[in-house]
């Protein structure tokens, strides 16, 4: 997981710092593309396999709609 604001509030605790490493580790690590977002669609974060299947990089990919991103065959 990639997401700077996360990262600014966890920046202070080293427990959270920890939790945030291991959730980014075994995030990272399935083999399935893996995504949060809100209800509007917005992504949250995503990891590798997600962003290299559908041609994006992460940075691409967070932030964005996750419309934009899919066709509605996929959905």
């Amino acid at each position: 997981m990639q997401n700077q604001e996360r990262d600014k509030r966890a920046s202070t605790d080293p427990i959270k710092q920890q939790s945030f490493r291991n959730v980014d580790a075994l995030f990272d690590s399935y083999p399935e593309s893996v995504f949060l977002m809100e209800c509007s669609g917005q992504i949250v974060d995503t990891n590798k396999t997600f962003a290299c299947r559908i041609g994006k990089s992460l940075q691409e990919c967070i932030g964005t709609n996750i419309y934009d991103l899919l066709s509605l065959e996929l959905m």
